[in-house]
């Protein structure tokens, strides 16, 4: 089983921490870089991206697993963290994919890493690139927006009076006001380009492997992933999937969709 080999990766002079999973040299197929999601969901889906790591590395791709900045063992707090710096960040592991890889380059994103990963290219754009979604995120703003309902649902919780409305925290962003949720520091830096962001087909991809899950045997894609992948069949190689598991990202316990990570590289292989 392969292991991975920690290090960390400078980037504008903050240091990122990294995992590295490599395959035989042998049996080099390509690279990986994997884009965690937000918050908490990066801290309920570290098992199932280590589980895929292995599997990919097994059949010979390296995979480089990155903690943002801010996240994880990676410099700073969550308050530190901005969409630009992500951004920045995620150049920063490109080019190490870049300097100590071969083969094609997939990135692969989960949930909001999908957003940052397709940000990502359509700054950066790479010829051949491919793209690997898992649950993605099709409205950055949306997906603010249920962040920000997490705070809502405490206040409720813990008080009788009615609490604010997304409405008034968005309004303290746009003032320059951060925002604590569920002891993640928020700061307009970063939610307020989140909220300008949505799923985007970048230039010069050259396919989409995009996987869900549902709790229901023969479920379809969600009704706005559909309509995303609908708009982009005629621009770009698209391959859907729907797993039934789990949505490990948010349960309580951390859980294992196992089925994910077999359908998911064997899509590999193709």
């Amino acid at each position: 089983m392969p292991h991975p080999v920690p290090f960390h990766l400078s980037a504008g002079g903050r240091s990122l921490f990294c995992l590295h999973y490599a395959p035989d040299p042998a049996a080099v197929r390509g690279a990986l870089l994997y884009i965690p999601p937000f918050a908490e969901e990066m801290n309920k889906s570290r098992r199932m991206a280590a589980m895929q790591a292995r599997a990919f590395a097994e059949s010979g791709w390296h995979v480089l697993q990155l903690d943002l900045t801010g996240c994880g063992d990676s410099w700073g707090d969550f308050g530190d963290a901005g969409w630009e710096i992500w951004l920045d960040d995620i150049a920063s592991a490109r080019r190490w994919i870049r300097d100590n890889t071969s083969g094609p380059v997939w990135l692969w994103g989960l949930r909001l890493g999908a957003v940052l990963a397709c940000a990502s290219l359509e700054r950066h754009p790479e010829p051949g690139a491919g793209l690997l979604f898992w649950q993605p995120v099709t409205s950055g703003s949306q997906h603010l927006q249920q962040f920000l309902r997490i705070k809502l649902a405490g206040e409720r919780v813990g008080s009788q009076r009615e609490g604010a409305s997304t409405k008034a925290l968005l309004e303290n962003l746009r003032a320059g006001k951060p925002v604590e949720v569920a002891g993640y520091d928020l700061q307009p830096q970063l939610a307020l380009p989140m909220a300008a962001a949505s799923l985007q087909v970048p230039p010069a991809v050259s396919q989409i492997r995009w996987f869900e899950v549902s709790p229901y045997a023969d479920a379809g894609l969600s009704l706005g992933s559909q309509r995303v992948v609908d708009s982009w069949k005629d621009r770009v190689s698209i391959d859907t999937a729907v797993i039934q598991g789990a949505s490990f990202w948010q349960t309580q316990e951390i859980e294992e969709v196992s089925a994910l990570v077999t359908a998911t590289t064997r899509a590999f292989f193709v």
